[in-house]
């Protein structure tokens, strides 16, 4: 399956630029039908904790957004979003589209970043998720959940054969980010792909560095600083060799 990751150097709390933005990178790179489109954490507004701005009065919602341009472009959609839940919460969301448009898996970031003050708006998720893109089983996650392997164990024992990790990881902690993405393939005999945003915000800098990393925690692709589209294949069935040929994952899910 081709992916096309999606680094964007978010302009602030701007929805309708940052559209403008994806839209742009999207029109150049001209993804393939049926391939899978990642956007970073947040995507329409960077990491902020605007109530006002992540309510997207009187503009386009990003799902709307986002519904429309994979049914233009035939491609599934993973992205970030920022929303007011119909519960009048607050949750910092990764969401899945199919090529036809619409919403088919819905993830509240569970492991809520408190250093970053994202709890005083945001509420967290209570369930893992997985979803289907093509023969693919695939389970989304936000930023600081990457710092928890227990989730990705969760959601492994359950089949997942696909992390789609989007954030707002900031250039402090580089490192981590590249570690953290080649150890939870390595533990869990499956792919990784990350995609980061690049940039600043009025509080942070953004590396971008967003990757896809193979079951053996091999790197395929990794993305420099700038803002682009990074471009990979991933091929299921050398996964299925991987885990049939090496069989931890397997163990551990007979031992638990």
């Amino acid at each position: 399956m081709e992916v096309s990751l999606i680094q964007l150097d978010i302009s602030w709390e701007s929805p309708m630029e940052n559209y403008t933005k994806v839209e742009s990178l999207l029109k150049r790179t001209s993804p393939s039908v049926g391939s899978l489109v990642l956007l970073p954490e947040m995507f329409p507004t960077g990491f902020s904790m605007n109530g006002e701005k992540l309510s997207y009065t009187g503009m386009e919602s990003p799902e709307s957004f986002l519904s429309r341009s994979a049914h233009d472009l035939k491609c599934w959609i993973s992205a970030g979003v920022g929303v007011l839940n119909s519960d009048g919460k607050f949750y910092n969301q990764q969401i899945v589209l199919n090529p036809e448009g619409d919403c088919i898996a819905r993830y509240s970031k569970i492991r809520l970043f408190k250093s970053g003050g994202e709890d005083v708006l945001f509420h967290a998720g209570s369930e893992v998720v997985m979803t289907s893109i093509n023969e693919w089983r695939v389970a989304p996650l936000i930023c600081y959940d990457l710092r928890f392997p227990e989730l990705f164990r969760e959601v492994a024992r359950k089949g997942a054969e696909l992390f789609l990790v989007v954030a707002n990881w900031p250039t402090t902690r580089l490192e981590h980010w590249r570690i953290m993405l080649q150890s939870r393939a390595i533990e869990n005999q499956a792919f990784v792909i990350g995609v980061n945003r690049c940039g600043s915000d009025p509080d942070r800098d953004y590396p971008g560095h967003s990757m896809v990393i193979g079951p053996q925690g091999e790197i395929l692709a990794e993305a420099g600083e700038e803002e682009v589209v990074l471009r990979a294949e991933i091929d299921r069935q050398k996964l299925l060799s991987w885990r049939k040929e090496f069989s931890a994952l397997r163990d551990f899910i007979e031992r638990a």
